[in-house]
């Protein structure tokens, strides 16, 4: 009987292991998918303003490769892939309801740089 008690036992906290380790991935997931919008949104934002040509995304590429030699996926082709990640899915808006999530299309959001989350 003690033995099944703590079977029972280690079973509640297996469990509390699994949902800590989903929740973690699920927002270590949630964080790229961020990183990755907002690094394609800024990217299109120079190129479409003419501000950088593809040269200027290969410097890029290539400085971020230099300052963080241990750095993965941030050459050139996964940079633009991040570009057209956030303009594949740019008009779209997930919403959380009563009864789960939900996508809209929208207008295009507006691009929230770093310098403008300090105000």
């Amino acid at each position: 009987m003690q033995e099944e008690l703590l079977i029972g036992q280690f079973k509640q906290l297996y469990d509390l292991i699994k949902q800590s380790r989903t929740k973690a991935i699920y927002y270590a997931n949630h964080e790229h998918l961020n990183l990755y919008w907002q690094l394609g949104a800024y990217i299109d934002a120079k190129l479409v303003d003419d501000s950088w040509g593809e040269k200027v995304v290969d410097q890029f590429a290539e400085w971020l490769k230099q300052k963080e030699p241990g750095i993965k996926n941030f050459d050139r082709r996964n940079i633009y892939r991040m570009r057209q990640f956030f303009l594949a899915y740019s008009s779209l808006e997930i919403q959380k309801n009563n009864e789960g999530l939900s996508i809209v299309v929208s207008a295009k959001p507006q691009i929230q740089f770093a310098e403008d989350t300090k105000k």
